[in-house]
């Protein structure tokens, strides 16, 4: 069976739920990281979207999208809820936190107003913390059963932005936190880690 290439910055990142979930899943792949120097003068324009990451077969074809190439390596790890409320739940999760997105990027990207985007960060994180409290077990996941996709994306997050943005303390999220930890504590994880 051919393994396909992830085509991502080198940095946790948008790719790093997906880098997660091979590595759990012992499916193999090609990690291909780049310098943000590299993106214009050459990646960007071998990117199918001039997008990353994205996901190259052998064959030619490809996934885009974070999320598409997520679910992707999930299901091939076995960490795709085959239950529709579990998986409710994790898109739930997945979609919240997500929104939280676009204001700590601005921030931490010099973009626009720094306090508005600061207050709208906050304001998301508080609802994205309190969306997975609602199931989230006493181990901390999410779907209240056991790790999923969205552990793995959750984790990425918090790991991307803890200690990067003043005035974001990610430890005042406990449920957030609480994923984290459960993820961090996984011995495979702790693995990739440690052979980076």
């Amino acid at each position: 069976m051919s393994s396909p290439t992830l085509y991502y910055f080198d940095l946790i990142g948008l790719a790093e739920p997906t880098r997660l979930a091979f590595h759990l899943g012992g499916v193999p792949f090609t990690d291909f990281r780049f310098q943000r120097e590299q993106w214009n003068e050459e990646y960007k324009a071998k990117s199918p979207t001039g997008k990353a990451p994205w996901l190259q077969f052998e064959d030619g074809s490809y996934l885009t999208e974070s999320r598409a190439i997520l679910l992707y390596a999930a299901s091939k790890a076995g960490l795709v809820p085959t239950d529709f409320t579990e998986l409710a739940v994790c898109e739930q999760a997945y979609s919240i936190v997500q929104d939280s997105l676009p204001p700590l990027s601005d921030i931490l990207h010099s973009h626009g107003d720094r306090e508005t985007a600061l207050k709208n960060a906050l304001e998301r994180l508080a609802a994205a913390d309190k969306v997975v409290a609602s199931r989230q077990s006493k181990e901390g996941w999410i779907n209240g059963k056991g790790m999923t996709y969205v552990d793995l994306a959750v984790f990425a997050f918090v790991k991307t932005f803890t200690d990067r943005i003043e005035g974001v303390d990610m430890t005042k999220y406990e449920s957030l936190q609480k994923t984290y930890n459960a993820v961090n504590a996984e011995p495979r994880i702790q693995e990739y880690y440690n052979k980076e």
